[in-house]
Formats: C-alpha cells, structure tokens, sequence
C-alpha cells in the first residue's frame, strides 16, 4: 500500500506583520503543481515530517496536528476536501530540518522532490529572515 502526500507551502511577509502568521496569507505555493513530492515516494521524508512509513521503533518529533491558523483559503479546500483531519499538519522551516535531524536522515537520502521543497523553504526563510515565516502544510495518507 503506498503512502501519498499533497503540500503547500505558505510564507508570510514581515513587512505586512511583526509576528507570523497573525492572519492569513495569500502567499502560497501549491508544490504539486511544481513539486512531485507523490512519485518521489520519499518514505523517509514521510517518517520524520509526520511518522507514516516510518521504521519500527521510529516515532516522529512533531506528532500530526491539523491546519494551522489561519490558514489560506486555498490550503485549507485543497488539503481538507482529500485528507480527514487527523491526517493534516504543518511544520515550520526550521521543524522541517530538526524533525530529519531526530531521524538521522540525511539530506543523501532524500528525494528530489524532498530536496527541492526544503531548499525552497531554505530560501524563503533568509529572503523574509525568519524560518518561522515558511511553513510547510500537507496531507498524508
């Protein structure tokens, strides 16, 4: 049985807020539409980010919890309408790299896909200059 992701990133403007997140973004990035994270089959990427495929005795840094809010109006009718609740969550730039670090996953291991998604996330932290103003929001099932 194989395990399908669908993501979005969403990243939000310090110039609009001082703190993140405080309402929603139209900053959004659909990563399927740019990103095949679902033929990447990254199962690793899947074990740290939400603890599906993970290996016996592996338990996840970040347990699954939902949409964040606010959320966008576009993340939440593309994630909410295919994914059940319990299998929504989102993790911040900088979650992203201590969720791998808590596995021992190496960036070696990794997908394309999975490379291209933090590198991206990488990048939008320094352009905004806070990892805490990129997060990562996917289904899992």
């Amino acid at each position: 049985m194989g395990t399908d992701i669908q993501g979005f990133l969403e990243y939000d403007d310090p110039n609009c807020a001082r703190e993140p997140f405080i309402r929603k973004t139209g900053r959004v990035i659909p990563l399927n539409e740019y990103v095949e994270l679902r033929g990447g089959k990254d199962y690793r990427f899947f074990a740290a980010i939400s603890g599906f495929r993970s290996r016996d005795g592996e338990s996840p840094l970040f347990q699954l919890r939902g949409l964040p809010s606010p959320v966008s109006d576009q993340v939440y009718e593309g994630l909410f309408s295919y994914h059940p609740t319990e299998q929504i969550s989102w993790l911040s730039a900088s979650e992203i790299h201590l969720a791998l670090a808590h596995l021992d996953i190496r960036r070696e291991e990794l997908s394309v896909a999975a490379l291209l998604v933090i590198g991206l996330m990488d990048y939008l932290s320094g352009r905004l200059g806070s990892p805490e103003r990129v997060r990562f929001v996917f289904g899992i099932e």
